[in-house]
């Protein structure tokens, strides 16, 4: 009830921002690993225009973790769907919230969402921030300092997610991504790299064999004969890693790849990206995987099939995107693979005798 009050308060006042008064931060971004690699940078550059403000994130369970991993984040919130009587998921968020009281609330997405207006809205916060509809939408009232629309089609979501900060006249903006893993993360894939006798990561290729969508996943035949082809041009390590639920899938193309090629087990996002910070290029559908790889700076090729790589291409230069002509992944041959790595010079040629 006191978060309704406040939030009648200032529907029925007029809202003059007043950046002296926010000393506490709600950040809304649900959804996957990608989006809140991409709302880094909106975290960042809102600690160093609010220096001592307070940052709470609200997340999901899939990518709560990279929050975690954030200096500039005091608290993660992270929302859990219900069952039952306890299904209705504004009563759970507003329970999750509790008694915290926030001055700005920044709703996180590449467009308008009733769903995060409303939440927005829950937390009560003084100033609220968030696209507005470009059709025009009656919740675009619980925004009071609404970002205006763009084209989002064209748009790569990590600019889209910055210009969020547009009605608060922030001059510069802080575009980095980087991931911090903790040492926990690192210790444990460097034993694994040891122990295999893995001493380089100039020979190293790591593949993710997993995807949540059908139209972005390469098949294991796929995989198995990029890494057979790849050892037999470079004498490269392979790394295979894939989701916990396609463990034996992926430990089943390890096998098929032959001599040099692993299994690692990830149990967790920042357990994969310890893993591929210490190789020299991720092959993997677009998704999760290939925003982890790019954030911790290893060279990504990201395969794409109906995702739009304007929107959703991992972020850097070094990162390579191939696209198949019609449909998904699938379409795109072994052989296209193959020659994107050689010729960027990812991985070393062997010298054959």
């Amino acid at each position: 009830m006191i978060r309704i009050g406040f939030l009648m308060r200032d529907m029925l006042c007029s809202t003059i921002y007043d950046k002296a008064r926010v000393k506490s931060i709600l950040i809304i971004r649900m959804n996957r690993i990608g989006d809140m690699i991409y709302t880094l940078p909106v975290i960042r550059t809102l600690k160093k225009e609010f220096p001592f403000a307070k940052i709470t994130v609200l997340a999901e369970p899939a990518n709560a973790e990279v929050a975690s991993t954030e200096a500039a984040v005091d608290e993660v919130l992270v929302y859990r769907k219900g069952r039952g009587l306890f299904h209705n998921r504004y009563s759970r968020i507003a329970l999750l919230l509790g008694a915290r009281r926030f001055d700005l609330a920044v709703s996180v997405k590449g467009g308008f969402s009733s769903f995060f207006a409303l939440i927005a809205a829950i937390s009560g916060a003084r100033y609220r921030i968030g696209y507005r509809s470009s059709s025009g939408h009656i919740l675009d009232k619980l925004y009071n300092l609404p970002a205006d629309p763009i084209d989002f089609s064209r748009t790569h979501q990590l600019d889209a997610c910055l210009h969020l900060l547009s009605p608060l006249g922030i001059g510069e903006h802080i575009r980095d991504i980087s991931l911090r893993i903790p040492n926990t993360f690192l210790e444990k894939a460097s034993a694994f790299f040891c122990k295999k006798g893995i001493e380089h990561r100039d020979n190293v290729i790591i593949m993710n064999i997993s995807s949540n969508r059908a139209a972005s996943a390469w098949s294991p035949e796929r995989f198995v004969a990029l890494g057979r082809a790849l050892s037999e041009e470079s004498g490269c390590f392979s790394i295979v890693c894939s989701s916990p639920d396609e463990a034996q899938q992926a430990r089943d193309v390890s096998g098929r790849i032959g001599e040099n090629s692993y299994y690692y087990q990830t149990e967790s996002p920042l357990a994969f990206a310890a893993a591929a910070s210490l190789c020299s290029v991720l092959v993997s559908g677009d998704g999760g995987a290939s925003h982890l790889a790019a954030a911790v700076g290893t060279p990504v090729v990201a395969l794409f099939g109906k995702t739009s790589p304007g929107i959703w291409r991992p972020h850097g230069e070094m990162n390579i995107v191939l696209q198949a002509e019609q449909g998904g992944v699938e379409a795109i041959p072994v052989k296209n693979v193959l020659a994107a790595i050689l010729s960027a010079g990812l991985l070393i040629k062997k010298v054959k005798d």
